[in-house]
């Protein structure tokens, strides 16, 4: 309880804090190991990740795997695009925000607030969750 430990917590809040720190001790080490699993079976041949019981830590790294996987997938190409919408898209939003502060800073006019908060607001809204209606 190192961050609210100089500030004084109800017993409920306390409670809840406890709660999900011990949530986040049980979540974390899911989630590491998840991760290590992944990379793990990467370097794995398929009749060593079907095997029972499993390992972890593959008794041949195969890095053939991922050789192959760039080579089939195209992997190097699609990391550049990724690349190019990504300094696109934040390059965009660079100018847009920059000039519509300057705007909303140095301008006077009805609706300022309502604009600012369109703005904040679709900043803080993921691009992601923005295109899900389409489907």
């Amino acid at each position: 309880m190192s961050v609210l430990s100089d500030i004084e917590i109800k017993s409920k809040a306390k409670k809840i804090y406890i709660i999900i720190i011990a949530l986040l001790i049980i979540g974390i080490p899911l989630q590491v190991f998840s991760f290590l699993w992944m990379i793990s079976s990467a370097f794995k041949d398929n009749i060593e990740i079907f095997k029972l019981p499993p390992t972890l830590i593959p008794g041949k790294f195969m890095w053939s795997n991922i050789v192959d996987t760039f080579k089939t997938y195209n992997l190097f190409n699609n990391l550049w695009n990724t690349f190019i919408v990504c300094a696109g898209s934040i390059l965009e939003e660079l100018i847009i925000s920059t000039l519509a502060a300057y705007a909303l800073s140095k301008l006077e006019m009805k609706g300022k607030k309502i604009v600012l908060m369109f703005f904040v607001g679709t900043l803080m809204m993921s691009s992601q969750a923005l295109v899900l209606p389409t489907y």
